[in-house]
């Protein structure tokens, strides 16, 4: 940029994101990997979910979670929200409520919770279940 050039800043969007990253443990074992129960539960539309409760009170247009980096011992998870106006104005709150949702979740798998272990469990079969018959394996 030479020195007598106005440069000017024009959003594509009127949205507000916001990404929330912690590291989780890398466990080879899927049961007692928290990896695969944190994307289900994070995809979750149902009511209840997360994602429900942030988007019913409009604060949230959208939630997605993904790795961002894989390393040998841990992983570095995401979750990113479009924040509304009126989410982005108590963006504090929604990062206190994903963070404590997250702890939460840790910490049932960290003491193997038999509820959350059975259920994740049969929601994995369900899934190997429809991946074989959708390619005819």
């Amino acid at each position: 940029i030479k020195g007598n050039q106005i440069v000017k800043y024009i959003p594509f969007t009127d949205s507000h994101q916001m990404r929330v990253i912690f590291q989780v443990k890398t466990i080879e074992n899927i049961i007692e990997s928290p990896l695969p129960l944190l994307y289900y539960l994070f995809n979750l539309r149902c009511i209840n979910s997360l994602f429900d409760i942030l988007s019913s009170k409009s604060l949230i247009t959208r939630l997605d979670c993904g790795e961002i980096n894989d390393f040998d011992d841990y992983t570095l998870f995401s979750i990113d929200c479009n924040l509304t106006e009126e989410g982005f104005r108590i963006y504090d709150k929604i990062y206190n409520l994903i963070k404590s949702y997250v702890d939460y979740i840790l910490e049932l798998i960290k003491n193997k919770n038999e509820v959350l272990v059975k259920h994740f469990l049969q929601n994995l079969q369900l899934n190997k279940n429809n991946f074989k018959s959708s390619f005819g394996l």
